[in-house]
């Protein structure tokens, strides 16, 4: 029989998705510093204004804020699930 779970518990999953893909995204965009921009890269606004660390500093803060929205909405979640 299939279990079905409360809407509490499709958050919490929801929450610690965006919390593992904002931390990868974040070791990713780490290790992208000081290397040059690839060729599609080039194009953007980013690049264009600030260069290659640009597009890198640039991932850093969107990772960056998503891993730290997807860690305090996941603690959240967690919490209502407590009680």
């Amino acid at each position: 029989m299939a279990r079905a779970y409360g809407a509490a518990t499709v958050s919490l999953i929801r929450w610690l998705g965006v919390l593992v893909v904002g931390l990868v995204g974040l070791v990713f965009s780490v290790r992208r510093l000081g290397q040059p921009a690839q060729a599609v890269e080039q194009t953007g606004w980013l690049f264009q204004r600030f260069g290659s660390d640009g597009v890198a500093y640039g991932m850093i803060a969107l990772t960056a804020c998503m891993t730290v929205s997807g860690a305090v909405l996941a603690w959240r979640a967690w919490q209502s699930l407590r009680h």
